[in-house]
């Protein structure tokens, strides 16, 4: 199979991405939130802007559904209920091999294919899947996690090639790391999924059950202390990274929330405030204030259940 040496436009000009989504449940949920003004399809990619064009196809393909080229990347999402696709897809990947070899000025490779099963029952005893799968998940998948997978294929591939940026915080899919300045740190395959997730919607509280989706879409435990343990590791290694100027809060009976961190001077700032003031406050008969170090506290509620 021939590989693209990689798409790599200059910075600033905009990457056109097809998705052609076979299933009308798939198709209908991603089409929605595309067309949201906070959607969760990523608009950029390194310094470039990233333009999504959703296509509704049919199960009856051909060997042009399966073409990935260079000048617009595509990636075909399949929903099933069986894993009977897969032996359909099998035979269109040996024409496409043929069609690549006889064509070989074209700069096109087979696209990256992601199912999307309908649940756990829907594979049956399968263990393994054939090589062209670039990944699969289970129904219902969060729109945060199945475009993570979708350029994280791309990247394996050489289609697109780069880093996902978030402000002074850099996801780097081939290393699977998280840098901030010029420090970078490994993540586990969880923590990945969660840094990307909470960076996503930085500032916005992310919904326990919202988390939950997360690990089951990813294969993972979703017990409570499962997740609890992965945020509290994701938010270590953060912390670290960048000397507690980011960090997770557990917002309570609310979720999770990835924010700046209160700087340390300012803080400092307002207990030298609130000590020359002390003798006044001492004075009045109505402060009921608690301890001040409570108004500024960035210690970390026990996670809820």
């Amino acid at each position: 199979m021939q590989t693209l040496t990689g798409y790599d436009k200059p910075e600033g000009e905009k990457v056109h991405i097809n998705l052609k989504i076979i299933g009308k449940q798939l198709f209908r949920r991603l089409f929605e939130e595309s067309k949201k003004e906070d959607s969760a399809f990523p608009r950029k990619f390194r310094r470039d802007e990233l333009e999504w064009k959703l296509t509704y196809t049919t199960t009856d393909l051909t060997v042009s559904d399966l073409l990935c080229c260079e000048d617009v990347p595509s990636a075909l999402l399949i929903e099933a209920r069986n894993t009977a696709m897969i032996s359909k897809i099998q035979t269109l990947e040996e024409e496409l091999v043929s069609f690549l070899r006889r064509n070989s000025e074209l700069s096109c490779t087979l696209a990256p294919v992601i199912f999307v099963f309908q649940s756990h029952e829907s594979i049956g005893d399968t263990l393994d899947f054939p090589e062209f799968i670039s990944d699969w998940v289970f129904w219902p998948v969060p729109v945060e996690d199945l475009s993570r997978r979708i350029l994280s294929a791309f990247l394996r591939k050489r289609i697109l090639k780069g880093l996902v940026r978030f402000g002074a915080v850099t996801l780097i899919p081939e290393t699977r790391s998280i840098g901030y300045n010029d420090q970078s740190l490994r993540l586990t395959p969880t923590e990945y999924t969660l840094a990307e997730a909470f960076l996503r919607k930085m500032g916005t509280v992310i919904p326990f059950k919202d988390l939950v989706m997360l690990f089951q879409a990813a294969g993972k435990s979703t017990s409570p202390n499962n997740i609890r343990v992965a945020i509290f590791q994701l938010r270590s290694k953060l912390e670290a990274l960048t000397r507690s100027r980011i960090t997770l809060l557990n917002v309570y009976k609310q979720g999770y929330c990835l924010r700046q961190a209160i700087r340390r001077n300012t803080e400092d700032y307002a207990l030298s405030v609130l000590a020359r003031e002390a003798p006044l406050i001492r004075a009045s008969k109505s402060a009921d204030a608690g301890p001040c170090s409570s108004l500024f506290s960035d210690e970390l509620e026990e996670p809820m259940d």
